[in-house]
């Protein structure tokens, strides 16, 4: 039987809706129906006719898109009866996505007494190139990490350049893994 599905993610620059264009893929290849709702734009005021929901939202200098916790809080009571996922996108992942899902999306729920049926922090995109939409303090921050990291073995930010650490597949798979809780 086909699953109703709703994806509602807050993003800054873009990684986090774009992963949510990738589980809607997914999700759709399998039959599923998916809406995919940007909460910056919408908030969606009946969630009644959905068999699960996912949740996204970027984090940046440890803080959550504010239109995602206010979706999260406004629903509070709903998350008892509706099979919830949760996923954000940090730069934390990159070197530790277990301590990313703990620190931003556990604990962050444990205080709004909301256990997710899936959680998962994913790696995201720091976009170090000369078009970059950071402001210059960012883009001053992020070089100086880059330098510092390209002195160890990691080397892996890349100056001058957008740095993508997205896992496509492990995306596809968490949507995929919590449609077979539903």
């Amino acid at each position: 039987m086909s699953k109703k599905i709703l994806i509602a993610y807050g993003t800054r620059y873009g990684a986090t809706r774009e992963a949510a264009e990738a589980m809607r893929e997914a999700l759709g290849a399998r039959g599923s129906e998916v809406n995919v709702v940007d909460l910056k734009q919408t908030m969606p005021a009946n969630l009644s006719g959905y068999d699960g929901i996912i949740i996204g939202s970027s984090i940046q200098a440890g803080q959550w898109m504010g239109e995602v916790k206010t979706f999260l809080i406004q629903n509070q009571q709903l998350w008892t009866a509706k099979k919830l996922a949760v996923y954000v996108s940090s730069s934390t992942a990159i070197t530790d996505a277990a301590s990313a899902t703990d620190t931003y999306i556990t604990k962050e729920l444990d205080k709004l007494g909301i256990t997710p049926a899936a959680a998962r922090a994913f790696p995201g995109v720091i976009d170090l190139s000369p078009k970059s939409r950071h402001g210059w303090l960012k883009k001053t921050i992020l070089s100086l990490i880059a330098k510092q990291q390209a002195k160890s073995s990691d080397g892996r930010l890349k100056l001058g350049e957008i740095n993508d650490f997205r896992d496509w597949n492990a995306i596809k798979q968490f949507a995929i893994d919590f449609l077979s809780t539903l």
